[in-house]
This record gives C-alpha cells, structure tokens and sequence, in this order.
C-alpha cells in the first residue's frame, strides 16, 4: 500500500486554516515553568483571542496573557509535559486589560518540550447557558409564586366566610343581623332554608333569641303583610347578581304588635366553596306603631 507523503508545507497550512484554535508553547529551561514560550499560533488562535501572530508567537506566555498562571493554565502545561498525560479542560474564564472570556480545550504533550494547546472561544455558548440557566429559575420563581398566590387567595376566600360570620357577631350589639347561604338565586327565597338571627334581632321583635325559628320562613313572618311581596321582589333581585346589593325600607311587626319602620342593607357574597350568601342588615329607624303581627316564635 502506497502511504501519501505529506510535506511540512502542506501541515503547516493545514494547522493554519484549521478552524479549531492551536498553540505550541515550548519550556525553554525545563527548571523553571516561567520559561514557557509561544512558538506557534494559527489563524483560529489569533480570531479566537483578538490578538495579533506577532503579538503571541515569540513571546513568553505570560507576557502575553499575564493572567494565565493565575488562571491555572501555566500549572497544567508543566504537568501536561512531566506526566505525558493529555489533559482537557472546560468553560475556563481567562480575563486580563486585553482579552476577557471563557475557553474550552485540550493540552497534549507533542515532544519532551512542548505542548499543543487547541481550544474554542466558549463565551457565547457559556452567556446563553447561563442565560438559560437564568431564565428557568426565574420561570420557577415565577411559578412558585403563581402558586403561592393561588394558595392565599383561596385561604383568603376561606377566611372570609369566618371574617363574614365575625362582622356579623361583631354588629349584632348594634344592628339586628340575618344571615342566609344559598346555591341558586330561587333557593333564597325558600321558607325552610336555615337562616341565623343575630340577638340584636330578637331584641327588636320582643322576644328571646331561643324563641326565634332558625328558618328564613321566620323573616316573612315578621314583614308587615303589605311588605313581603315588595321584600320578595327585592331579594329575588339581589340574589340574581353575583355580588348583589340592596338597600331597602320595609316594616317588622314585633311580638307586641308594634309596627317598626326597618332600613336593610344586604349583599352577596360567594364563599370558598362557590356557593353564594347574602347578608343583611336591618334596624329599627322610627318609633314603634301598635299593630296586630303574625306568629314569629319557633313551630
């Protein structure tokens, strides 16, 4: 078999247009690390490194990068040459006044004096990476505290059905209160529907708290007879919106008979679970007039 002859000519332009980076460096005085020096450069290293053939080849390494003993690349050249062992190396930051960047490559030893360097400029690559890396933790970030916003928001729709029955606890001293949970805006208006009275209320009908029905029907017999179609209406309205309101007048006929004159301010509010309550809030706004009233006491 015929083996091509290949002339020194033709591997020194194969080495030149090479587009991998390659560098010689030979130890001239094999006691002393700080005797590198660069005897060859192709034209990848001098694109690679924005630095001039004449700027590398001939000179001691570090005067041509003064940061590469403190970089690590000084210690490995020597040792590449005592072990005989090829060594790689990945992403190394090198930065000094001329050139900053991260490199990639590999030493091997090419004789007892000398080594090749080849290596790419990795900055790029490495920007984008970090960059990446960046963007998927601030993603993750993002989605943490989409989560943990979705989290407070449902312990805040939660809490609300307490903070509710709270206000409602808390103004009973002053206002008489009802309150009443509903699905559908109908449903409201059902007599049998469970439906707290606050105390305040009981005190305004004359009566004692244990005596009033725990029902809605209890509030349509308290209304005046001449009021309840006009209440009824009101409420089916309220109920039909979402986050209705209402602001009413009617009139309650106590135990005594009297005839009371009530401003109600009620809304709608939808709990954790979906379903909607209504609240309102009723006091007693003008002196009481005698009057026969239907039953309000429990039965």
């Amino acid at each position: 078999m015929i083996q091509p002859e290949l002339s020194a000519d033709v591997l020194f332009r194969a080495l030149h247009t090479c587009p991998t980076a390659i560098v010689f460096y030979r130890l001239v005085d094999p006691t002393d690390d700080r005797s590198f020096l660069i005897v060859f450069a192709n034209d990848a290293a001098t694109r690679m490194t924005g630095l001039s053939r004449e700027e590398m080849v001939g000179h001691p390494v570090e005067e041509t990068f003064p940061a590469s003993r403190e970089r690590g690349f000084i210690e490995r050249f020597a040792r590449v040459l005592r072990t005989g062992q090829s060594e790689p190396y990945e992403d190394t930051y090198y930065a000094d006044d001329r050139l900053a960047a991260a490199f990639s490559g590999f030493v091997a030893p090419i004789s007892n004096d000398m080594v090749a360097v080849s290596f790419e400029n990795t900055t790029l690559r490495k920007q984008m990476e970090d960059e990446a890396a960046r963007a998927a933790v601030l993603e993750q970030e993002s989605q943490h505290r989409a989560a943990l916003l979705s989290e407070l928001e449902a312990a805040n729709r939660g809490a609300q059905g307490a903070i509710d029955t709270y206000e409602l606890v808390a103004s009973a001293a002053e206002e008489a209160l009802w309150e009443v949970r509903f699905d559908e805006p109908c449903a409201a208006l059902a007599p049998e529907l469970p439906c707290r009275f606050s105390d305040r209320f009981a005190q305004i009908l004359g009566v004692a708290p244990s005596e009033v029905d725990q029902r809605f029907g209890t509030f349509y017999q308290i209304v005046h007879p001449e009021d309840v179609g006009h209440v009824r209406d009101q409420l089916l309205k309220l109920t039909r919106e979402p986050a209705g309101r209402m602001a009413t007048e009617y009139r309650i006929v106590t135990k005594s008979g009297q005839v009371r004159h009530a401003q109600a301010n009620a809304r709608v509010r939808v709990d954790a679970e979906g379903g909607s309550r209504s609240a309102r809030e009723p006091s007693a706004t003008s002196r009481p007039k005698s009057r026969p009233r239907p039953s309000c006491a429990s039965g």
